[in-house]
């Protein structure tokens, strides 16, 4: 479900409580519990990558020539808009599945996820052409709620 249909939900009581990552729109409109549920580790941050083009982003050493490259992220997520606001090159996608398609037809060039995420993703949909890039990571603080 989408982030903006949860909301309309919770406001309008046919939805008690959710779990989310949070932002000043959601804590301005809703009630947030602060305890991070996840102890931050949504947003430390590794890619799925095609195996085709592993070693090419192997080769980024700093941020400035990862902006270069195309991420595959969810079109209303919070990262989104973190990754756009620090110059990354996001093409914003409606569908999870959408975004590893695209992945494997390598129309972006990675896809950012979280450590508590990325096996999960790799195990739903099943390729031996997209695989865990093992040169980098990064992190932003993304508390969820």
């Amino acid at each position: 479900m989408a982030n903006e249909r949860k909301n309309k939900l919770l406001q309008s009581g046919d939805l008690d409580v959710y779990w989310n990552t949070t932002n000043n729109q959601f804590e301005d409109e809703l009630l947030a519990i602060r305890i991070p549920l996840l102890k931050g580790l949504i947003g430390w941050r590794i890619m799925l990558v095609h195996k085709d083009q592993a070693e090419t982003l192997a080769s980024v050493t700093n941020i400035k020539q990862l902006q270069k490259y195309i991420a595959g992220q969810g079109r209303d997520w919070d990262d989104t808009k973190i990754l756009e606001f620090n110059k990354f090159n996001v093409t914003g996608i409606t569908h999870k599945n959408s975004i590893m398609e695209m992945l494997e037809r390598k129309r972006i060039d990675y896809y950012p996820r979280s450590i508590m995420e990325i096996w999960s993703d790799l195990d739903v949909f099943e390729t031996n052409n997209i695989v865990v890039d093992q040169s980098m990571a990064f992190y932003y603080p993304l508390p969820v709620y």
